[in-house]
């Protein structure tokens, strides 16, 4: 009677290893994948990765809490439009949409007081227009990238934890790239 015991007991203990093995060999291979995945995107773009601790957001007293906001919803709009990988497939022919992103573009430096914010403006508004001439998708990432920028730098918001230095009012470490696309 014991044996039978004994019998059971081992074969459910070498399921349950069977299983537990199965599914770590499954998680740990999806997730190197995706960890691969992640690293040819980040290869390929400057970018900084920066620890919460490190980000110090630049305070203005004269600067609106509408613009904060407003950037904080642009950003949320271009998530949806290009980010993660969403670019590939944009619509050129939503011309409606396109051109409402350069309106909330033009709203944001309008009514921003930061000389820098403003330059920042004025070169993601040359991005888009560009982008839109040329139907190149690039110049929306570019967009991107300064919008993902400022909301990190102005509102604190860490999301993804990178940063691609494109913005005067941040940093402009990579700001080359965005001038050179737009000239």
């Amino acid at each position: 009677m014991y044996r039978i015991y004994l019998r059971y007991s081992l074969a459910i203990i070498v399921l349950i290893v069977m299983g537990a093995s199965v599914y770590h060999f499954y998680f740990s291979a999806k997730s190197d994948a995706i960890d691969e995945e992640i690293e040819l995107v980040v290869e390929s773009e400057p970018v900084m990765e920066v620890a919460p601790q490190q980000i110090i957001p630049k305070t203005n007293e004269d600067e609106s809490v509408d613009v904060s906001t407003k950037i904080s919803e642009l950003h949320k709009e271009m998530n949806g439009l290009v980010g993660w990988l969403g670019y590939r497939n944009v619509r050129w022919e939503n011309q409606k949409k396109l051109n409402g992103l350069l309106s909330q573009v033009e709203l944001i430096k309008a009514n921003a007081k930061n000389a820098e914010l403003q330059q920042d403006m004025e070169n993601m508004r040359a991005c888009i227009e560009v982008a839109i001439a040329n139907e190149d998708s690039e110049g929306l990432r570019y967009a991107h990238r300064i919008i993902h920028d400022l909301d990190h730098f102005m509102n604190n918001n860490m999301g993804d934890n990178k940063v691609y230095n494109v913005t005067t009012y941040g940093n402009d470490k990579n700001i080359k790239v965005v001038i050179k696309y737009i000239n």
